[in-house]
């Protein structure tokens, strides 16, 4: 498995994708160690009051797949996946997925607040729409979709950041399921200076416990 670097929590559905990943953790050295400094995240994540900007609102999208599985869509590109792990927190849902044809090069977190996040007391913490990252190693690539993912990054001219973001969520009353759409962008691309924004689907049904 490998490790993923998270950004400062804006939000307190970060905090929750950086303790799905402790739920995937391997048991080597290294990855202990990153084990370690993802829980010091967490901690992080869940003391930020920082401000961000609004994700957007919910609305429908596809039907989420059967537990443990799930897919995502890249403009024409589609990845088949097997969701390994989740964590689900007062109606928000986070986890972690991998590509079932070659589970070591496509990897897959994703976390979301509560459907009805926009609704809910300030005082709860919930400030953007969640995200999403998918990355390969073969070719290295990074594509991420939400205000706290693409927080801090220069984007190209005629990008704007405010569209890369989750636009249609749908999670199940049970936080187990979470399907929607969202624009994702690629931050490799981004670094190279040539990224265009691509049209995106997913669909994650938590592995059965």
């Amino acid at each position: 498995m490998h490790n993923l670097r998270f950004h400062r929590s804006r939000s307190a559905a970060a905090a929750l994708v950086a303790a799905s990943m402790l739920l995937a953790a391997c048991g080597d050295d290294d990855d202990a160690v990153a084990a370690t400094d993802d829980a010091d995240l967490v901690e992080d994540a869940a003391a930020s009051g920082d401000d961000a900007d609004e994700g957007a609102e919910g609305g429908d999208a596809a039907p989420a797949e059967p537990g443990g599985s799930g897919y995502i869509e890249l403009g024409d590109v589609r990845h088949e996946l097997t969701v390994t792990s989740c964590l689900e927190m007062f109606g928000a849902l986070g986890g972690v997925a991998e590509g079932t044809e070659d589970p070591e090069n496509i990897e897959v977190t994703f976390d979301f607040p509560p459907e009805d996040w926009q609704e809910r007391d300030a005082s709860e913490g919930w400030e953007t729409a969640g995200g999403v990252t998918v990355r390969s190693e073969e070719p290295y690539q990074q594509w991420e979709t939400g205000q706290d993912n693409i927080f801090g990054f220069n984007l190209p001219d005629g990008v704007d950041a405010s569209e890369l973001d989750v636009t249609a969520i749908d999670i199940d009353a049970d936080a187990q399921t979470v399907s929607g759409e969202a624009i994702f962008i690629d931050l490799m691309a981004v670094m190279a200076g040539d990224a265009e924004p691509v049209a995106g689907s997913f669909a994650f049904s938590c592995p059965a416990d």
